[in-house]
């Protein structure tokens, strides 16, 4: 197999390099075998000679005993509600998580609204979907809100709490009729 190497002329006579305009390329014969011998390829790609790899092992190792975790909080709730006489509107939310540590009796849910905490329930015949009726202002057509959901992860060496707050949302009021 041949390759092209750029290889420097000299006419100096201890062998230096005196003019580097005289470099050209040549072809050369090369053993492909010793281009990507074990022991080139260890020496080249060795832990102790490069540090990139260090830190891409200690990364690697940590993403694969935590793994990929995720968890998600879907709102629900349209973005226009009609107006009711009784004035309670329902907020809904859907709550998606594979992380597998979070107690899933310690999940508490609520509807933050003009700084107010309002609590969430647990739908019994939904998996993982959270309500509440809240009743809004009449008056005001948009009512901008957010989701916050406490829990508790077990964690080494005694559970610990975390908490999960999604973007502010808007909910508009609109007269039934209106679409």
């Amino acid at each position: 197999m041949f390759y092209n190497v750029k290889v420097a002329h000299s006419n100096h006579p201890d062998g230096h390099r005196s003019n580097p305009k005289n470099e050209s390329f040549q072809p050369i014969a090369v053993n492909p075998k010793h281009l990507y011998s074990h022991s080139t390829l260890s020496y080249r790609f060795s832990m102790k000679r490069n540090p990139f790899f260090k830190c891409f092992f200690l990364i690697a190792a940590v993403l694969l005993q935590t793994g990929c975790l995720n968890t998600t909080v879907v709102n629900l709730t349209p973005p226009k509600v009609p107006r009711n006489a009784a004035g309670s509107y329902r907020f809904e939310a859907g709550w998606e998580t594979n992380q597998r540590s979070i107690k899933e009796d310690s999940i508490e849910g609520y509807v933050v609204l003009g700084g107010v905490h309002h609590p969430m329930k647990k739908v019994p015949i939904a998996a993982d979907r959270w309500e509440a009726l809240i009743p809004l202002d009449q008056v005001a057509e948009g009512h901008s809100y957010h989701f916050k959901f406490d829990f508790i992860y077990n964690s080494h060496p005694e559970p610990q709490a975390n908490s999960l707050r999604t973007e502010p949302f808007s909910v508009k009021i609109v007269e039934p009729n209106a679409r």
